[in-house]
């Protein structure tokens, strides 16, 4: 095997971390020493998975660092511009929680950012994730429908009957949800309902969430922005967040109804919603399994469905 095939072979997150530490020295203007984190199992499976790094900031404070996978070598600046359209598309305060890199650079073709050390919104153990979901799950939730609300445009029935049509053609999926998914697009072309498009996170669950280190800032930071949508579709963040949370069923209901008063739909209008926001998904899949995608299109449905 030559140098370079080897090189091409062994993954960044061994053989290159010196080459990422002499990269943000480079960046920084002095020497930076930094670790590889491990990636959890179900990001480890993924082909665009990011690598992770603990890394200090500029400032010398603390911090991490998310890189590009050899995959998707743009995936983390994509990120990083996704954060900068989303807090300049909504109002200071809900801007406040969407945390921006302070620092962003290339090592070896691959995007990178670096972030200011945090807590993990995923604690330790499953009684005390239970407890930060209680704990959180109104100011959450809140915050998922100001995102929503601030960001609402009127939506064209082509482009929701296209994103419907992604599930209606997907002979994978249940029968019932073909029909529910046909049952909304005969509805945008009666004229029964009209869509609203919002920005959407798109991957908003417990384990993209990060709390502050002291008390006298935001009470969360939502980061890893790069699948967001600026034609998004309301309820998908809501939803998935709700159910990382793993919120009671009353108190599900009470956000989505809520949500709904925002918007002005019915209620037909939250299946609609979501499998158009899979439907969009769905259609560009890029490195994401399709298998994972239809199971997590069916326990969306099922959860609004419910609730």
């Amino acid at each position: 095997m030559t140098r370079a095939t080897k090189r091409r072979r062994t993954p960044l997150s061994c053989l290159g971390t010196r080459r990422v530490a002499q990269a943000l020295s480079s960046e920084y203007g002095r020497r930076v020493d930094i670790s590889p984190i491990n990636n959890d199992a179900f990001k480890a499976e993924l082909a665009d998975a990011t690598m992770k790094f603990l890394v200090p900031t500029p400032a010398g404070h603390a911090g991490f660092m998310l890189m590009s996978g050899e995959a998707s070598p743009s995936l983390v600046s994509r990120a990083v511009h996704n954060i900068r359209i989303a807090r300049d598309s909504v109002s200071a305060r809900t801007g406040a929680l969407i945390l921006p890199p302070v620092a962003t650079g290339t090592v070896e073709g691959r995007t990178f950012a670096v972030w200011p050390m945090k807590r993990s919104f995923l604690a330790s153990t499953r009684v005390m994730q239970r407890l930060n979901g209680l704990s959180y799950a109104k100011t959450i939730s809140r915050w998922v429908a100001s995102l929503c609300h601030e960001t609402l445009v009127p939506a064209t029935a082509e482009t929701v009957l296209g994103d419907l049509n992604v599930i209606v053609e997907d002979s994978a999926f249940s029968n019932e949800i073909r029909r529910a998914a046909e049952h909304a697009a005969g509805r945008v072309c009666a004229g029964q309902w009209q869509p609203m498009h919002c920005l959407h996170h798109g991957d908003l669950w417990s384990g993209n969430l990060l709390l502050p280190t002291h008390w006298d800032v935001p009470s969360f930071y939502v980061i890893d922005w790069a699948g967001m949508q600026r034609q998004g579709y309301p309820f998908l963040d809501l939803a998935r967040m709700l159910m990382s949370l793993r919120c009671d069923s009353q108190f599900n209901a009470g956000c989505i109804t809520n949500l709904r008063a925002h918007i002005g739909c019915d209620k037909d209008a939250v299946v609609g919603y979501i499998l158009s926001a899979c439907g969009r998904i769905g259609a560009n899949l890029e490195h994401f399994p399709p298998d994972r995608f239809r199971t997590a299109t069916r326990d969306l449905y099922e959860f609004v469905k419910t609730a």
